[in-house]
């Protein structure tokens, strides 16, 4: 029976005689020691005979031979809807409240079972996300997609063969461009944390398969086309701060806007932050090459955080500050 440990913010902890797995070794550990700060961060995780000394002061676990490991992440999961019933069972002979209530507990097992975070891709509400991030349910760290978006007789059609609709809240229909682009913001009005699509068809629906097509790629692009970068121009020297000039089109809006920066990539940055205001902090960026050459591709990466809640992207481009824009954006 596994047990799940907390780190309090302002407690250090140590946890002794564990069989630890890592996470980034290959090698188990079997008899360890696992410490963190007062601010969370672990400071020591590995074998006891070369572990700090144990303090008085700190907060002390017996893991009595059990296993320690990193929590897991689960990237696709639907936890607002029953794995062991029919979906057309859950959305018409489930009373709401006690559905409510059901989700709540696939939650909390959802944690016990060892998984911190979980990326959910259509029927959970931001509502249990938010109430997982302030502690009034217990559960993993969430990600909602809230819906999900097909065409009509796609993945998220809920018309049953007998012409009987499941109207299903969490499935948005768009069969074009503007339909997608709509279905997009519904859901993102809705506060979701990602946009799922059907690219193809699936498993579960009743008039399509994992064969046939879904949205079109000019419906795809659709989904997430919001902001697009128009033009990027970077001044960029040995002496005094970079200055870069950038136009942004914004739901159809031309903006233009100039910043200057510690570096040509801080000037990109604090060009995005003049065009599309936001409170979001960098918390990590790194450029990789993806081929080699003087034409190489530069891959960027890079993570913002806001409210305790972090997000990554990735872009490429030959030219590296476009790729960071794109990233950044």
């Amino acid at each position: 029976m596994g047990r799940r440990v907390e780190f309090n913010d302002r407690a250090a902890l140590r946890i002794h005689s564990v069989r630890l797995i890592d996470g980034v070794s290959t090698e188990v550990v079997d008899d360890a020691v696992l410490e963190a700060d007062t601010e969370g961060r672990i400071t020591y995780a590995g074998p006891a005979a070369q572990a700090p000394l144990a303090r008085s002061d700190v907060r002390t676990i017996d893991g009595q031979g059990g296993t320690l490991l990193p929590g897991l992440f689960d990237c696709h999961t639907h936890l607002g809807v029953a794995s062991d019933r029919s979906l057309v069972e859950t959305a018409l002979l489930t009373d709401p409240v006690l559905g409510l209530l059901q989700t709540t507990a696939r939650l909390s097992r959802t944690l016990e079972s060892g998984i911190t975070c979980a990326r959910d891709l259509g029927g959970l509400p931001t509502g249990f996300r938010d109430a997982v991030a302030a502690g009034l349910i217990t559960g993993p760290r969430l990600q909602t997609s809230v819906g999900l978006i097909s065409h009509t007789g796609g993945h998220a059609d809920g018309t049953l063969p007998s012409g009987k609709s499941l109207d299903l809240d969490c499935c948005e229909i768009a069969d074009d461009v503007v339909g997608v682009r709509q279905a997009a913001r519904r859901l993102l009005r809705a506060g979701a944390d990602v946009i799922k699509i059907c690219t193809s068809g699936g498993i579960s629906s009743a008039h399509d398969d994992p064969d046939d097509q879904g949205l079109l790629d000019e419906e795809i692009a659709a989904s997430h086309d919001r902001i697009k970068l128009t033009s990027l121009t970077v001044i960029a020297g040995t002496h005094g701060p970079q200055r870069a000039t950038m136009k942004l089109d914004v739901d159809g809006q031309i903006r233009i806007e100039e910043a200057e920066g510690n570096g040509p990539v801080d000037a990109v940055f604090n060009c995005i932050k003049r065009l599309v205001p936001h409170d979001a902090k960098l918390e990590l960026y790194q450029v990789h090459a993806v081929t080699e050459g003087t034409d190489a591709q530069a891959e960027v990466s890079v993570r913002l955080g806001h409210d305790g809640r972090s997000m990554t992207a990735r872009a490429a481009d030959p030219d590296t500050l476009v790729a960071s824009a794109k990233a950044y954006l």
